[in-house]
């Protein structure tokens, strides 16, 4: 179905097996189509047939389009519609349509989050944990969470609620497997706020246990309170 417009029907296109029923072992495109339907997008009657799409530029169905800039708020499209942004970057390369009918429900596709925290950072010089999720104290024990697939691991974020007393600095280390990666940032105790580490990553495989560690460079007074970190998995 190639070079389809108009609309002459309640539904774009109709898949029908008559005669009581049967079977549609094939496959359907359609592309280049210009539907302006009213009812539906398909109707599957005594069959189910899910075509595949080329460049469709109907108002029924799903659209793929490309371009520079966010489609949010400018792309018109229906719902399971993809973006591919031409001057994207992380997280804003591939964008899925969630909601609405319009211009807004755009989403980018990125990595998944891992989140590690912990609210009281302790006085103690020698290495503590954040845990995975969160607990009330990083403790001495090593806390790991398994990765479930092979990708990298990239972006290390920190965010540190209230500062400590005394100025020394804290390093905040992504361990896999038990071993210091390069993954790493470093805030003074007695400061509050963000740090980051957007430079350095590492690949790991499904299994892989990763916990993330918090060191002083020498015993303070109090350390820093409620302290989340977050990592990215691609």
């Amino acid at each position: 179905m190639v070079g389809n417009q108009g609309d002459s029907c309640d539904y774009g296109i109709q898949f029908e097996v008559g005669g009581g029923g049967g079977v549609f072992n094939g496959q359907a495109l359609y592309s280049s189509n210009n539907f302006d339907s009213s009812v539906g997008d398909m109707n599957n009657v005594g069959v189910t047939v899910r075509p595949r799409i080329g460049f469709n530029a109907s108002l029924f169905g799903s659209n793929l389009f490309t371009g520079a800039g966010s489609p949010e708020g400018v792309v018109t499209a229906r719902v399971g519609s993809m973006y591919l942004r031409t001057d994207g970057g992380q997280g804003t390369v591939v964008y899925y349509k969630e909601s609405g009918s319009g211009t807004t429900g755009w989403l980018g596709m990125g990595g998944a989050p891992i989140v590690f925290g912990a609210n009281d950072m302790t006085t103690v010089a020698t290495a503590v944990f954040l845990a995975p999720g969160y607990q009330a104290t990083a403790g001495a024990g090593e806390i790991k969470v398994a990765i479930t697939r092979a990708g990298t691991i990239r972006n290390l974020r920190v965010q540190i609620a209230t500062a400590g007393v005394d100025t020394q600095t804290v390093t905040f280390t992504v361990r896999k497997n038990g071993v210091d990666t390069t993954l790493t940032c470093t805030k003074a105790n007695d400061a509050a706020g963000a740090a980051s580490d957007t430079t350095h990553s590492f690949t790991v495989v499904a299994g892989d246990l990763l916990s993330i560690s918090v060191t002083k460079a020498a015993v303070v007074t109090s350390g820093q309170v409620g302290v989340t970190a977050t990592i990215e998995l691609v």
